[in-house]
């Protein structure tokens, strides 16, 4: 086996002939399918668990003062929520929930738009535990 040099340093890598990889290939294919159709009957059930009715009077801070729960749905019948990883020491939000958050300008699902969930420029509001920090 030749020796290759990788990000990892020098492998052993088995060199092939196209059709040997092309089976190959074909191969981890039919795992990765299988892969997916797991995944999409894991996601069948997540959506199939049932709900919970919330009896609490939840209460949040908003740009236009306290607000029910329900009045965060502004009128829509579904309402998308985030878990934001943003401890009280860190300086940054974490990465990963940083990119998610920059994509996000609205939401569509079954063709069917929702607002924005937040608006650039706007303050952000923190939750962790009992205090919040906000951001602008």
């Amino acid at each position: 086996m030749p020796k290759i040099i990788t990000i990892q340093g020098m492998e052993d890598r088995k060199v092939v002939s196209q059709q040997e990889w092309l089976a190959a290939r074909f191969e981890l294919l039919q795992a990765e399918k299988e892969l997916t159709r797991r995944s999409d009957e894991v996601a069948r059930q997540r959506q199939a668990l049932p709900w919970v009715r919330i009896d609490q009077d939840y209460r949040f801070e908003t740009d236009e003062g306290s607000a029910q729960l329900v009045n965060l749905f502004r009128g829509r019948s579904q309402l998308l929520i985030y878990h934001f990883m943003f401890g009280p020491d860190y300086e940054a939000g974490c990465p990963s929930c940083s990119a998610i958050m920059d994509g996000v300008n609205g939401v569509c699902f079954g063709g069917h738009c929702f607002g924005p969930v937040f608006a650039a420029g706007r303050p952000f509001r923190f939750l962790s535990g009992s205090s919040h920090t906000q951001l602008g």
